[in-house]
């Protein structure tokens, strides 16, 4: 398992690559990328564009990941992820960090992939649209997946 600062240099590399490589603005932010006025509106344009194929792929990755995570909580004795998180005070860091640990490589990927697949079709890029993206497509995908396998185990 990498080390927290490993993690947390590994993001800032990743995240300053991928604005390097889609030419990110800071200056252009309050500006609609490509003409969409809202989320839905770029959620509209990119499912019918380039890289569409990512919005099946990643959430099944995540899915995977969590089945895998949500195995071994059930062979351990632990309680599902999500009740474990809100109810159980204790190894609630741990296991904040070994789910950050597992989805790192998949949401780091997921929002590289926003970025470049925003700047491709828009010409410019919303840092905010590829958290949303990121956290709903492969966070969330992995939560529900983990907790879910783990209470089926059990």
């Amino acid at each position: 398992m990498p080390n927290a600062s490993g993690a947390r240099i590994s993001v800032r590399v990743v995240l300053l690559a991928a604005l390097i490589v889609t030419g990110f603005d800071t200056a252009n932010q309050s500006a609609s990328p490509g003409g969409v006025h809202g989320f839905s509106d770029y959620l509209r344009m990119v499912l019918g564009g380039p890289g569409r194929l990512r919005f099946l792929i990643q959430p099944l990755a995540a899915l995977l990941l969590g089945i895998r995570d949500g195995r071994r909580d059930a062979a351990a004795g632990e309680p599902p992820y999500v009740l474990a998180l809100l109810f159980v005070r204790d190894r609630r860091r741990y296991r904040v960090s070994t789910a950050l640990t597992s989805i790192f490589a998949p949401l780091a990927i997921g929002i590289v992939m926003s970025l470049v697949v925003q700047h491709y079709v828009f010409g410019s890029v919303r840092l905010s649209y590829a958290f949303v993206y990121g956290i709903a497509l492969i966070a969330l995908p992995y939560v529900v997946a983990r907790g879910l396998t783990n209470r089926f185990i059990q």
